[in-house]
């Protein structure tokens, strides 16, 4: 079942908001549509200057609405290319929680531990997945 329309509708006034504040010269945060999941993805400028050159774009999560609980759901890109269910935090029906907990990242699963906003993980005992142990 498709996400109703006002519910995407609040879902992307959160997401703007959140890609806007974490936008500078060397990197971009934007949400993509793809259907009814919505993708955040993390975008670079080229490290070479050339004619082709173009932003690099690395997964950051992704949000599933579940039309029967009213809830969003969170999963992070596996190295595979794979989707997991992120299991941090349960389902919500506020997009914002599920956007704090992507911030935060306390389990490195999402920006990968090379980037994190100001104060975010600290105090935080890091812990991996028990299916990205060893690799």
């Amino acid at each position: 079942m498709a996400v109703p329309a006002s519910v995407r509708d609040a879902a992307i006034v959160v997401l703007e908001r959140y890609c806007s504040a974490r936008a500078s010269d060397d990197l971009r945060v934007e949400h993509l549509e793809r259907g009814d999941p919505i993708m955040l993805v993390e975008r670079r400028p080229p490290w070479q200057p050339g004619a082709h050159a173009a932003w690099s774009s690395t997964d950051v999560a992704q949000l599933r609405y579940d039309a029967g609980s009213g809830h969003w759901s969170l999963f992070w890109p596996r190295s595979s290319g794979r989707w997991e269910r992120y299991d941090g935090i349960a389902p919500a029906p506020n997009i914002a929680l599920l956007i704090a907990e992507i911030d935060a990242d306390p389990d490195g699963v999402f920006w990968k531990l090379w980037f994190r906003s100001e104060g975010a993980g600290q105090g935080r005992k890091l812990h991996v997945p028990s299916g990205e142990r060893g690799r």
